[in-house]
């Protein structure tokens, strides 16, 4: 019974939501968008053995399934990863009540089984297996397969839930993560671990085996239980240890930016609003993921003479942070704009700490991508130039393009599936700083001297650093003509 009200308090604070009939629409499109996304899921678990007999059309249909079962796991821990938000819910009114706490921990555990990303695997998997396993196994080996299979799905969405709780309170869990994602690519990138055969092997045997599906169930238990028990030892506010954390930020790691007075505090400030908040923190992890975008086009031999292709994902990889962060500026602080207009801060130093974090951010990509020199040492070169690019020109296309973004940004939002703040102005910038190397290489490589393209592209970033002070003050000066509209129109958003 008690989960039956916890479940209508849920529905109706979502209903009572200020933003619920704002947003109604929206959210009705989006549920048709997904039903029909589920659908197209179910079609194509009822045709995939057709489509496996005419790619592999000596092979047994089910086997060939399974060893692509493990991939699809692995991207979509990947996807959760990023874009699965963590069920929360305000147990603390319930406390005085005669209801035991472990009760809401198993709700807030529960809710989490209804994500979307639980849902793809069963509409998925469900029709390719009543139709095709019977055809090849006898007994009863799709009950068996189907449970390995919803248990592995507990297991990751899981395992997810807790990685995502430890980053709150220790944000590097999150490359540990992305490293251990990376290794397994690499791993099987080089045939050190073939995962197709270990995949068919393991799923194979949830078919055969009517026991095997019990490791699965085990894992996911496991997981279960100590998510149960992280939830349970932060069931108190005092040991969130909130405070303590925040002193971290404030007085350690980034006490040596006063030094710089204004500009130093600007900068910390930044940071703090990078690491406090979902959107934010959602940019922050997604950037070092960029690094691997090269991976899809530098072992490809297509691609090795397209050098307009790789200008596009040298700009990727070292300015996507730029263009992801800096796309929404002002609407960070809309929630305080006013505040920042009515205080003595110097509006070349706002625009100067945001430019620093862009620099620092960026020449950290171009050094994780210095290992690329293992494809060619041409990907350095075109790398390098997008990244002189990324210092002295993007930044300043980013900056022109704000001064036209009304839009508030809610940062308290969830960081998936949140198109709040987003406009077409948001796309529209993206374009300068993605077409404009590309043609200044095409107009060189007219005349047959592409590689003297290559060198204009870094020549221009190099220029637009050493005049960064004098479009910096071209900027604040246009600032300061549309500031109050900008104002006006983060008050319109609220």
């Amino acid at each position: 019974m008690i989960y039956k009200w916890l479940i209508k308090h849920k529905w109706d604070e979502t209903k009572r939501s200020p933003v619920f009939d704002k947003n109604l629409a929206v959210k009705i499109l989006m549920g048709f968008f997904i039903l029909y996304f589920l659908a197209n899921f179910v079609l194509l678990g009822l045709f995939a053995d057709k489509i496996l007999l005419e790619a592999f059309p000596d092979a047994n249909p089910v086997d060939v399934f399974n060893g692509f079962i493990l991939y699809y796991f692995c991207i979509e821990m990947v996807i959760r990863f990023f874009m699965q938000d963590i069920p929360v819910m305000s147990i603390q009114p319930y406390f005085h009540l005669p209801i035991k706490r472990t009760r809401l921990f198993h709700f807030i555990l529960a809710r989490a089984i209804t994500s979307l990303f639980n849902i793809i695997p069963l509409v998925l998997f469900i029709p390719f297996g009543l139709k095709t396993i019977p055809n090849y196994y006898s007994g009863g080996g799709f009950a068996t397969w189907i449970l390995g299979i919803f248990f592995i799905m507990l297991t990751s969405n899981y395992f997810i839930f807790w990685v995502k709780k430890q980053t709150n309170s220790r944000p590097w869990m999150s490359f540990v993560f992305i490293a251990f994602i990376a290794g397994l690519i690499i791993l099987d990138r080089y045939d050190i671990f073939d995962f197709s055969t270990i995949s068919m092997n393991l799923f194979d045997s949830f078919i055969t085996s009517p026991v095997a599906f019990l490791v699965p169930l085990f894992l996911a238990a496991l997981l279960y239980w100590l998510n149960f028990n992280y939830l349970k030892s932060k069931i108190y506010p005092e040991e969130m240890k909130t405070g303590q954390s925040s002193k971290t930020i404030a007085e350690g790691d980034i006490s040596f930016l006063k030094r710089f007075d204004q500009l130093g505090d600007l900068i910390a400030l930044e940071i703090k609003m990078l690491l406090r908040h979902k959107r934010t923190r959602g940019v922050l992890i997604m950037t070092p993921l960029m690094v691997f975008y090269g991976l899809i086009f530098y072992p490809q031999e297509t691609y090795q003479n397209m050098s307009g292709m790789l200008i596009f994902v040298g700009i990727f990889i070292s300015g996507m942070f730029t263009l992801s962060y800096g796309q929404f500026m002002s609407g960070w602080e809309a929630s305080h704009f006013d505040r920042l207009l009515s205080t003595n801060i110097s509006t070349y130093n706002y625009y100067m700490a945001k430019l620093w974090l862009f620099w620092v951010v960026s020449t950290i990509m171009f050094a994780l991508s210095l290992p690329y020199f293992y494809f060619g040492w041409k990907i350095v070169l075109v790398n390098f130039m997008a990244y002189l690019f990324n210092l002295g020109i993007t930044p300043l296309i980013i900056f022109i393009f704000s001064l036209y973004n009304y839009k508030k940004i809610d940062l308290a939002g969830a960081a998936a599936f949140n198109w709040q703040g987003v406009s077409g102005k948001n796309f529209i910038m993206m374009i300068p700083v993605l077409i404009l190397p590309i043609l200044i290489y095409g107009l060189f490589k007219l005349f047959g001297v592409q590689n003297y393209g290559l060198y204009a592209i870094g020549a221009m970033g190099i220029l637009g650093v050493v005049f960064t002070k004098y479009w910096l003050n071209q900027i604040v000066k246009a600032f300061h003509k549309k500031k109050y509209v900008i104002a006006s129109g983060f008050r319109e958003n609220e």
